[in-house]
Formats: structure tokens, C-alpha cells, sequence
């Protein structure tokens, strides 16, 4: 199974990039530093679903909105929050392939 089923795929014009989104979910405890945390858990997120011969574009991770807030059983309040995100991944054939991420 892909690692991608369930998540959104879109295809640039040229059929080559994908632009991905996905959740991820963050402690609501965090101030500010929220959705710094929310984008370096999306590019955790990312990087661990890519395919083989499947790059991230650098810097391409974007959080979308400013999350929402999910209720946690365990903790009996708002604890948790969900950020969407999308990112661009380079797939064989896309310009800039293969070109080494530094």
C-alpha cells in the first residue's frame, strides 16, 4: 500500500510534483511556539511517508490555518491541537529531481 492512501495527492500541470497534506497534532500547551512545532512535526510527518526516489521540496512544508483544538479524554479538555499542511514533494520526472537536497 503506498504511504500516501488516504491523504490527498495533487499533480502539478506537468504530472511530475505531487502536493501532499496531511495532520498532524501538537500539545495546545505550547504558546506561541505552536505552530513552529505543528511545521516541524508536518516535515517529520513528510520525510517519514516518502517513497523510494521521492524528495521534499526544501522549505516547502506550509501549515494551513491556525489549527484547531480537539478534545483529549485523557486529559478531559482542549490538550491537543490538529494543524492541516501541504507540502510539495519532487517524484521522478518533476523538474528538480534528483537534484541533491541540502
Amino acid at each position: 500500500m503506498p504511504p500516501w492512501t488516504g491523504a490527498a495527492l495533487l499533480r502539478d500541470d506537468s504530472g511530475m510534483c505531487e502536493t501532499r497534506r496531511g495532520v498532524v497534532t501538537v500539545p495546545n500547551t505550547l504558546g506561541p511556539g505552536k505552530l513552529r512545532q505543528a511545521k516541524a512535526e508536518a516535515t517529520r510527518d513528510v520525510v517519514s511517508r516518502l517513497g523510494e526516489d521521492e524528495y521534499l521540496f526544501p522549505d516547502s512544508v506550509r501549515i494551513d490555518g491556525g489549527g484547531t483544538a480537539r478534545w483529549s479524554e485523557a486529559h478531559q479538555d482542549y490538550a491537543l491541537m490538529d494543524f492541516h499542511y501541504l507540502c510539495t514533494v519532487r517524484v521522478p520526472g518533476c523538474d528538480g529531481w534528483g537534484v541533491p537536497v541540502t
